[in-house]
């Protein structure tokens, strides 16, 4: 493998309870079609973390899908080295359409957002009762709301987020 890839990293866990959709998703590879292509037409490694398909990097899950994602992001990136560049995304709901890593400075980390919403939307404010964050949210209310859904940055820039996510799950589950 060649020093210095740009590599985009998604995970697709199936039959699993996903607690943000209120159900758990099926196998099916044509979901993220899209975003393999779109990935791949910008020149960059398309990575898929999955537990249901006959492809390389499937894993085990023991925990909810949406905290493992940052575990098998991390564990994915610690074995690879050679990457310089990451954006982790999700699977099934984004559309690559520029190539980032020419433009990524180091210590910058790069995050979607969420036009029009502030972190005080009600779906934040229900899923996140731990008193320090809910206060923070409410008091911090005109934020734009940020999406974790798109996260790029230098290798170990990204790695650190994903532990302190995975982390932040154990701590206030």
């Amino acid at each position: 493998m060649p020093y210095g890839k740009d590599v985009v990293i998604a995970c697709y866990f199936a039959n699993v309870m996903d607690v943000q959709r209120g159900k758990a998703w099926l196998p099916d590879q044509r979901a993220i079609r899209k975003l393999q292509a779109s990935v791949e037409a910008q020149g960059l490694e398309f990575v898929l973390i999955h537990n249901c398909f006959d492809l390389p990097n499937r894993v085990d899950i023991s925990s909810s899908p949406y905290f493992e994602r940052w575990l098998k992001e991390w564990q994915y990136r610690r074995n690879r080295k050679d990457i310089v560049n990451v954006f982790v995304v999700d699977a099934t709901d984004v559309d690559m359409i520029n190539n980032p890593s020419p433009h990524i400075e180091r210590g910058k980390l790069y995050v979607g957002d969420e036009p029009g919403n502030t972190v005080a939307i009600p779906w934040m404010l229900t899923r996140h009762q731990e008193p320090n964050v809910n206060a923070w949210l409410r008091e911090n209310s005109t934020l734009p709301l940020l999406n974790c859904g798109v996260v790029g940055g230098r290798r170990q820039l990204v790695m650190d987020l994903c532990r302190d996510m995975y982390l932040y799950h154990f701590e206030y589950p």
